[in-house]
């Protein structure tokens, strides 16, 4: 990572900073932060170039606010939303998805955290189609663990994490993730995570013009080395899925 790369992190967890801490390197110059006053005194300051925050901070119940409030007046910032895998935290990152649509959201350091972190110009297209995603899925008739479920791909779109596991994440077994899942007008759990993750694929091809090997590992889709595989990302699937994004 560049030195020139100037990264506020805002978190109340310090097992969290440490963690999405890591993939930033040590030639960052990074500001740990305790809330949105310090935020907005660097951000006044064009102290920071990227910020990096946890969507639920127990320190600063006001963060979402100012987080909010920076989209208006410092619009150049990159910001990412860091969320956990319960129901408070996604509905936040959810909210917040739609109110800032140059927002990208993780769960997890991932090589898709470290593409959303990238400096990229302000003004151009979202970085990723979770605004979009979120909002399909709130008309679609999903509840409990359902709705847990779809938010968390919609929000941290991936292959590499089954079903299985990020049940567990949920709190709650494959079999009733699954059972929430079913019903005349309802596609299976792991027919959703496709879906979500080709959606993505779809976006970042034909709206940001992203490189199939850099989408690969957006989504995750990897090999069992844990490499991107840009033979996972078909380029007719992904302009099959033209259309879904146009409309």
């Amino acid at each position: 990572m560049a030195s020139l790369w100037r990264i506020a992190i805002v978190m109340d967890d310090e097992r969290q900073r440490r963690r999405f801490g890591a993939p930033l390197g040590p030639s960052a110059r990074v500001h740990e932060l305790s809330g949105g006053d310090e935020l907005r005194t660097l951000a006044a300051a064009r102290a920071i170039d990227i910020v990096i925050a946890g969507v639920l901070n127990r320190n600063d119940e006001f963060l979402a606010l100012a987080l909010r409030e920076l989209n208006r007046t410092a619009p150049e910032l990159v910001m990412v939303g860091v969320f956990e895998p319960s129901r408070p935290s996604l509905d936040e990152a959810a909210d917040l998805a739609r109110e800032i649509p140059a927002m990208g959201f993780a769960c997890r350091p991932s090589s898709r955290f470290e593409h959303l972190i990238r400096p990229r110009p302000p003004g151009g297209p979202a970085p990723t189609f979770t605004p979009a995603l979120v909002d399909c899925i709130g008309r679609l008739p999903l509840f409990g663990a359902a709705r847990d479920f779809a938010l968390l791909q919609a929000l941290h779109p991936s292959l590499a994490y089954g079903i299985p596991e990020q049940a567990r994440e949920l709190g709650v077994s494959r079999r009733n993730l699954e059972r929430w899942f079913q019903g005349p007008d309802t596609c299976s759990a792991g027919c959703f995570q496709s879906v979500c993750a080709a959606g993505e694929a779809a976006y970042l091809r034909l709206v940001r013009g992203t490189a199939e090997r850099e989408i690969a590992s957006v989504v995750e889709i990897l090999t069992r080395e844990g490499l991107a595989n840009p033979i996972g990302v078909s380029r007719r699937s992904v302009a099959r899925s033209g259309p879904a994004w146009r409309s």
